[in-house]
């Protein structure tokens, strides 16, 4: 999660499905009995909305994509990404590490598969998986890759 206005609507989902259980357990209430105490509908809404939110989502944590543009990276429009210009291209296939949603629509946080950086040699250094980066992106950026995702954003 980013930011209020930039929720993992997955983890929000679990988060709040675990907040309401441990309030009705605490209060003597059980999962589907008949309280109608203002908390519990309200934990109950706050779960129909999350839910309805990840079943809308274009994509999938874990899901496969590739960009479907090369993002413009300057010194002045992107600094931190000049070191990754030469494999954030279009092309370039990556995981789904994260699906969120804010105000500017639905957005992926993406590890890619040929992260590396340039010595001062000119030769390109493979990142290990371990120590890749995130990338975000507007899912409009991405498009599926075999196996396709039953998700998958149309263009």
């Amino acid at each position: 999660m980013r930011s209020l206005h930039n929720v993992d609507v997955s983890e929000r989902l679990a988060h709040f499905k675990a907040q309401r259980a441990a309030i009705a357990e605490a209060l003597g209430l059980h999962m589907g009995g008949g309280s109608s105490s203002a908390l519990d509908q309200a934990y109950f809404y706050l779960i129909d909305m999350l839910e309805g939110a990840v079943a809308c989502a274009p994509f999938s944590k874990g899901d496969r994509v590739e960009l479907n543009y090369t993002p413009e990276i300057t010194a002045s429009t992107a600094s931190g990404w000049l070191g990754g210009k030469h494999y954030l291209v279009e092309g370039s296939k990556a995981t789904i590490a994260c699906v969120s949603f804010g105000s500017f629509g639905w957005g992926v946080d993406l590890i890619f598969d040929d992260e590396s950086w340039i010595d001062s040699n000119k030769v390109v250094r493979p990142i290990e998986a371990k120590d890749r980066h995130l990338y975000g992106f507007n899912a409009r950026r991405v498009r599926a890759i075999a196996p396709l995702s039953t998700k998958a954003v149309k263009p």
